[in-house]
């Protein structure tokens, strides 16, 4: 592992990633894909990028901003886009499902 990779794994363990900052490494990734990608509704993204004066503003919680950093470290890891991870779900999913 490079110094670049061990230092990421590190930010994964114990950091955190706004959806913005999100947005910003990995954009633009549509408020769908964010959303299962953080296992949330598209309307709680749009309640997390809602203007934070506005009465339905909300942050993401704890356990989102973890899920981020740990989803940027595989991204980045394994030289994947959030659309390509998300197919390698769908594909194993389909693969695990009996016919």
């Amino acid at each position: 592992m490079s110094q670049e990779e061990v230092e990421a794994f590190a930010n994964w363990l114990w950091g955190r990633m706004h959806p913005q900052d999100f947005q910003i490494v990995w954009g633009p990734v549509r408020y769908e894909l964010l959303g299962l990608l953080c296992g949330v509704s598209k309307s709680t993204i749009q309640h997390w990028f809602s203007d934070p004066r506005s009465p339905s503003h909300r942050e993401p919680g704890d356990k989102h901003q973890r899920m981020l950093v740990l989803i940027d470290w595989l991204l980045s890891t394994f030289k994947l886009t959030p659309e390509d991870l998300l197919a390698q779900f769908e594909l194993y999913q389909q693969q695990q499902t009996p016919e």
